[in-house]
């Protein structure tokens, strides 16, 4: 019965009279849909329409909207059960990135996750994925956004898939940093997941320098001369030369090199790649601010972190310690007792 309806509500979609509005409608109601891993075919034939649909849009140039949105939303959806040829969907990478950096945070985040899906089976573009999620940290939208629990799961399922611990530790390092720039209960859904990466990773946080001082000074090797035993009898002396000994340093870092020591070690906060930021060499001194956060929770997240110790919190940080659950404390909160003078 799916697929009939899907098959009608194609039709109406694709009519040369119908507004956008009704589009848009349409695509809402279908990616609404509940498909399961038994309707590969359906779920298939939902992501063709979505890609139709967003070829169109990104021609016209309507890229931030509520429509795109949607797409996007649909694909996601659809994509864990769908059985479609990669290579259609990896056509459209490069307009993905363009959106993600294009449109409004929301939209982004609803981008992120479905380059997040096609990345994961392909090693060779996790590279790119890292550097736009990395770059997604620092944007103004994210502090008025209502998709910080889609963005936060996105960003801990990042963080734990991840192999590279240079990469976590910029990521972490940067989280930490837009946290006094957030209200509290984004601090503490952070230091929460902070602690769930730290528990399955161990050894993130780094309380003391790691980084070796790099010297410029020259040093100076005695090379012998390899016909120095021929010329023996002409010269009567051994030829020695003192060449200076540079490390040789190519102009382009790669990928193999990441183990390599660069001459610059300090931290760039601002450098596009996180690999290359330098972060492990720093000390996470973020924490230590936070502990003095003036929300006691903020405050008690941090301090157990610092301990080594694991977050025990059952609930949804991001529900729990806002104002409005603040107040309803007050509201809903019994009143005391009165004690008359006498009894």
């Amino acid at each position: 019965m799916k697929a009939v309806v899907v098959l009608e509500v194609e039709r109406l979609l694709y009519r040369p009279n119908i507004s956008t509005k009704a589009q848009y409608y349409g695509i809402c109601f279908l990616n609404q849909l509940v498909l399961s891993s038994a309707e590969k075919d359906l779920a298939a034939r939902l992501i063709g329409i979505y890609f139709s649909f967003f070829k169109v849009f990104v021609k016209r140039g309507d890229v931030d909207s509520k429509m795109l949105s949607a797409l996007l939303s649909g694909v996601n959806r659809a994509y864990p059960y769908a059985k479609v040829d990669k290579a259609k969907i990896l056509e459209h990478t490069d307009t993905l990135y363009k959106v993600v950096h294009i449109v409004n945070f929301n939209t982004s985040v609803q981008a992120l996750m479905l380059l997040y899906q096609v990345t994961s089976s392909d090693d060779s573009m996790t590279d790119r994925y890292y550097m736009a999620l990395y770059r997604k940290l620092l944007d103004p939208g994210l502090k008025k956004s209502n998709k910080h629990t889609m963005f936060l799961n996105l960003l801990f399922k990042s963080l734990k898939k991840d192999v590279s611990e240079k990469r976590n530790k910029a990521f972490i390092k940067r989280l930490l940093q837009i946290c006094p720039c957030q209200g509290p209960s984004f601090i503490c859904a952070s230091l929460v997941l902070l602690s769930e990466v730290i528990r399955v990773k161990p050894g993130l946080l780094s309380f003391k320098h790691t980084s070796e001082d790099l010297d410029d000074e020259e040093h100076f090797v005695d090379i012998h001369d390899s016909d120095s035993d021929s010329d023996s009898d002409s010269d009567n002396k051994d030829v020695h030369k003192a060449t200076n000994v540079r490390p040789v340093t190519q102009s382009w870092v790669h990928r193999k090199q990441t183990g390599n020591k660069l001459a610059d070690m300090s931290y760039d906060p601002l450098h596009r790649n996180p690999l290359y930021s330098q972060a492990d060499m720093e000390v996470v001194l973020e924490l230590s601010n936070l502990s003095q956060h003036y929300h006691p929770s903020v405050a008690l997240f941090a301090h157990t972190i610092l301990k080594n110790e694991v977050i025990n919190y059952g609930g949804d940080p991001l529900l729990d310690f806002t104002l409005i659950r603040f107040l309803d404390r007050f509201v809903y909160r019994n009143p005391k007792k009165k004690s008359y003078a006498g009894q």
